[in-house]
Parts: C-alpha cells; sequence; structure tokens
C-alpha cells in the first residue's frame, strides 16, 4: 500500500489580503530555521523585485496546524516558501528598501516610498498557497523532500523538516539558538561567531561552521546511538529515518539528551 499523503487544497490570494492572513501563519517554524546567514536583505529584495517585475515567485506551501495540539498562536505554518512570506510581509512593513534590481529609481524605496500606483500593483499581485491538513511529522518530511527535489536538499535538512517531532526539536535546539520564542541554550561547542546575519560567522570550537546542517546530523547521529542502546553503529541515513520517524516518550528523549 502506497502511504499516501490528504490531498491539498490550493488558494490564490492577493499579497494585500495575504497581509491580512500573515498574523495567523508561523513564517519561521522552528523546522525551517537554518542557521542565520549573511545578507539576508539581498535575497528578500531579490524576491520582491521579481514580483515587481512581474515573475512569479512559484507555489508557497503552509500546513493547517492541529489547534489541540500547538499554542493556538498560528492557525498555519509554513511547509516551504516561509523565506518568501518573511520577504513580502517585511517589504510590506518597510523592514527594508528595494535593493539595485529595478534600477536607480527605485534602489532603497521602502513600501512607504512607492507611487501609489506603485503600491497598489504590489498588493494586487497574486500568490499561491497549497494548503495541506493533518499532517503527521513524517508526512511534513515528505512533502518537504518531494517539494525541494530540484534544490538539492541534503538528508538532515530533509530530517530538520519534521515539523515539531521531539527527536528533531532535540537535536535542533542542542545545536542552534533557535530564537527569543523558543529561548533555548545550545551546547557551547557548537557557537559561532558573527551568527548576527551581518559579519562572516566563525566557528570558535569545531573546525567549521554549520553549514547545511553539519552540526545537527552530527548530533543526530549521537542521539542515534545512545537511543539504540548505545550499542556500536554508524546510525547510517535509514537509521537515522526510522529514529526520526519513532513514536518515543518523551522521558525516554529527555533521558536521552541528557546523556548526549
Amino acid at each position: 500500500m502506497i502511504d499516501r499523503i490528504p490531498q491539498p487544497t490550493s488558494q490564490r490570494m492577493t499579497v494585500s489580503k495575504f497581509y491580512e492572513m500573515a498574523p495567523l501563519l508561523n513564517m519561521n517554524p522552528e523546522a525551517q530555521r537554518l542557521p542565520v546567514e549573511v545578507n539576508s536583505d539581498e535575497k528578500n529584495q531579490s524576491i520582491i523585485a521579481s514580483m515587481m517585475e512581474g515573475v512569479s515567485i512559484g507555489q508557497i506551501t503552509i500546513h493547517e496546524v492541529d489547534q489541540s495540539t500547538s499554542s493556538k498562536k498560528f492557525k498555519y505554518e509554513s511547509v516551504d516558501g516561509g523565506h518568501r512570506c518573511r520577504a513580502i510581509f517585511g517589504y510590506k512593513t518597510n523592514k527594508f528598501p528595494l535593493g539595485s534590481h529595478l534600477g536607480k529609481n527605485y534602489e532603497g524605496k521602502f513600501y512607504c516610498q512607492l507611487s501609489e500606483e506603485d503600491r497598489n500593483y504590489f498588493d494586487s499581485i497574486i500568490l499561491i498557497f497549497t494548503i495541506y491538513v493533518g499532517l503527521s511529522a513524517r508526512q511534513l518530511r515528505k512533502v518537504f523532500t518531494r517539494i525541494n527535489t530540484s534544490d538539492h536538499i541534503n538528508h538532515q535538512e530533509g530530517l530538520n523538516a519534521a515539523g515539531s517531532a521531539l527527536i528533531a526539536k532535540f537535536v535542533r535546539e542542542t545545536v542552534r539558538y533557535m530564537g527569543s520564542d523558543i529561548d533555548n541554550t545550545p551546547h557551547m561547542l557548537f557557537e559561532e561567531n558573527g551568527a548576527s546575519g551581518r559579519k562572516k560567522r566563525e566557528a570558535v570550537f569545531m573546525r567549521d561552521i554549520n553549514k547545511r546542517l553539519s552540526y545537527d546530523r552530527l548530533v543526530a547521529r549521537i542521539f542515534c546511538v545512545v537511543l539504540n542502546g548505545n550499542k556500536p553503529t554508524g546510525c547510517d541515513d535509514l537509521e537515522l529515518e526510522d529514529m526520526y520517524d519513532r513514536e518515543y516518550d518523551k522521558s525516554e528523549l529527555v533521558l536521552a539528551k541528557n546523556k548526549v
């Protein structure tokens, strides 16, 4: 039997309508928070410039959150396209100006500085949302990896998409600071300098920075060894997938985290 994922629905909405819906959407869920990169505004500016030129930015995939297990702060969370959502919302709220993509007449202009005609055009741009409901952590991972086949995501990036699965949270939060809403304390081994997004990142104790979730993969494999009874094992890709998909008792994972 094929493990079929429930069919999603599709919804078209204008930028203006998206702006109204945005408070209900978690655009930066824990499963998509990657290590901070330098010059993130450049990517934001490129996204907005493409939209202003009439270029489609592709479908945005979101998941309706199970309200019984969530904080109920959000109705939806991003699965793929969170950066695009943050860029659109950020530009609408004057968080960054346009870059040089559209020429000197537009360079440096915030949304509030656009002409009425340009603001109306931007607000009327159609965004396409694909909406899934009731997916498990395993299914969320599958959707993310299938969507990103052309982007060459690595194995750990796929595992990281396991939403709020407790093992995924423990791995991430051991390695990376996830933000003030979570306010975790990563292990000091993985400390980095210059992680503000403005300076080049440098590892303090490790040989290199957490590129493509390399630290996450290391810690995931250590978790795998501990959860397998400390037996000598390489914890290959299939073993890691099994670990991320398994249902654990929270106390078991807390004990494993302490050992890790």
